[in-house]
């Protein structure tokens, strides 16, 4: 695996992840629960986190990608 096939990985888990986030912290706020309620923020400074190797990869992946013809 490259860095192009990394960064196409990495690019989605936010986006999945933040409306796994928003659908959990939905779930929260209906059965008022804090331990869910934890475990959503939590999750969502994973996924926030998630972003910064996607960014280093799409680096590393534009690098690759400019040396394609067409």
């Amino acid at each position: 695996m490259d860095a192009t096939h990394l960064h196409l990985i990495l690019t989605h888990v936010p986006i999945v992840g933040a409306f796994f986030v928003a659908v959990t912290f939905l779930w929260a706020g209906i059965k008022k629960d804090r331990g869910v309620e934890g475990f959503a923020l939590f999750t969502s400074i994973g996924v926030s986190l998630s972003a910064i190797p996607a960014r280093y990869a799409g680096m590393a992946a534009e690098e690759k990608i400019e040396t394609y013809s067409g």
